[in-house]
């Protein structure tokens, strides 16, 4: 992930803790240490499997990170807020991260934002949905993923990761092993 700084940036979650740690990777790295990296606890840690489940970056809208559920929320925190502070960031002074918790999904298990059309790909696994979203949550489009129609179930069946490539073309993989490709029409 590019953070606008170099491509030696990498944005990391932990899903449990809840946090988020930006990285510097560079050829010379072996291990990756984050206790002197930039990091961001975004809500408390749980101990269950239900934190921090996706993330994505736009280097003009910053940095959307998805709590899967309890609740299923989207947390914006804008480009200013991860380029100008320093290690360890809690203190968020006037800038605060936003919270996207309307949208009608079960969980959230991805997420990839589109530069090119300014939305948010976000992915479900219960909900076996694909949304197209913009910053303020509007739905702009939606995909069904579940069985019927298009037969992507059995198939795919736990979807859990999105993206996009420059032609358009939407990659799903789900667990075990699956990926799926949408073409636009």
């Amino acid at each position: 992930m590019h953070l606008g700084y170099e491509f030696t940036h990498f944005a990391l979650t932990q899903e449990r803790q809840r946090s988020v740690s930006v990285v510097e990777i560079t050829s010379l790295t072996r291990t990756i240490d984050v206790s002197g990296a930039k990091q961001f606890n975004l809500k408390p840690a749980v101990d269950n499997n239900a934190g921090l489940e996706g993330i994505a970056w736009s280097a003009q809208s910053g940095l959307f990170v998805a709590n899967e559920h309890s609740p299923s929320e989207i947390i914006h925190l804008p480009s200013t807020l991860i380029s100008g502070l320093g290690p360890h960031a809690t203190d968020h002074g006037n800038i605060m991260p936003r919270f996207l918790d309307n949208l009608p999904l079960d969980d959230i298990s991805g997420l990839h934002f589109t530069e090119q059309a300014e939305q948010l790909l976000v992915l479900s696994d219960e909900s076996r949905e694909l949304l197209a979203i913009d910053a303020d949550g509007t739905i702009h489009s939606q995909f069904d993923l579940s069985p019927g129609w298009f037969g992507f179930n059995p198939y795919l069946e736990q979807p859990e990761g999105v993206t996009m490539d420059n032609h358009g073309l939407i990659y799903i993989v789900g667990e075990p092993n699956n990926l799926l490709v949408l073409a636009p029409q």
